[in-house]
Order: structure tokens, then sequence, then C-alpha cells
């Protein structure tokens, strides 16, 4: 359970990588098996597929969008327009609400500035939940949480084979 009270289920897939007919046809498949968790990126130019796989499972009966957890990632791209970016991944999921929105990665000069936009999208009911992805330096991580208002509700740390490989 996230620190404002949201379950994120722990079976799901991941679309890295996936075609925008793959991304349709495999998140489709997968809701209809039971999965319900479903993450993707905008930087993995495939959020419109998963958005007509969740509408597919959804308009044939297989579950509702309540009982769908929808993760997405804001590229450092977009960290100087954070609203646009949500807007944008909203639309393109087609998708009324993101259950959780990851900035993709440190950027001290403007991840505060984007962070500061995923908590008014909180607020307006757009987002539910928000976290970090590849925040390996505790200092930006610091500097982040110190000038925002909502804690993260996750850290998620990606390519951990590169992490160890640097450690050894």
């Amino acid at each position: 359970m996230f620190n404002n009270g949201y379950e994120m289920p722990v079976l799901g897939i991941g679309t890295y990588r996936l075609s925008q007919d793959e991304a349709e046809n495999s998140v489709y498949w997968v809701l209809r098996d039971g999965y319900r968790l479903i993450d993707t990126a905008c930087i993995y130019g495939n959020e419109e597929g998963v958005g007509r796989g969740i509408r597919r499972a959804i308009d044939d009966g297989y579950l509702t969008r309540e009982e769908i957890f929808v993760t997405t990632k804001m590229w450092t791209s977009d960290y100087n327009d954070g609203a646009e970016a949500i807007e944008r991944s909203l639309e393109r999921l087609g998708l009324d609400y993101i259950d959780l929105i990851i900035l993709h990665d440190s950027q001290p000069r403007n991840n505060v500035q984007a962070y500061q936009a995923m908590e008014q999208a909180v607020q307006d009911g757009k987002l539910r939940s928000i976290g970090l992805s590849n925040y390996y330096e505790p200092d930006n991580f610091d500097r982040l949480v110190n000038a925002t208002e909502i804690l993260p509700a996750l850290l998620q740390k990606q390519d951990v084979c590169a992490t160890q490989r640097n450690m050894i």
C-alpha cells in the first residue's frame, strides 16, 4: 500500500519496446487473463496502444477501469511543462485519471517544476499517486522532496544491473 492509501497490484505487464499494436494486444490479453497492473511511459511511444488494449478489455466486459492500475512515466524533455505532459499522457491513454505517474529520471534543473505539476494534477483528480525513478543520488532526492508537498508514493530503481556493475 502506498503512503496515500492506494494499492498497486504485484503482478503486471511492462510495455517497454512494444509497438502500438503489440502493446494493445498484450494489454488486452493480460487484462483478460487477470493481470491488473499496466506499466508504460511516454518515451516508450506506445501509450495509445496501451489505452486501446485497456478500452477493449473494458468494452468486452472483462473488468472495469477501477480494477486496473495504470502507471506511466514523464520523460525529462517534458519537465518544463509537466502539466501539458500529463494532459498528453491522459489523452494518449484515453483515461480520465492515471493511477501512478513517475518522473522518469532525476534532472536537477527542472524536476521540481515537473513534480509540482504532478502535485497539482493529484489535487485536480487527474493522478492518484506520484513517484520517482532513477534517483540514485540522495542529494537529488532530498532537494526535490524538500521543495514539494506530496511525498513520493514510490521510488523505482531501474537499470539495477548497470548500477551493480558500477559498484564492483
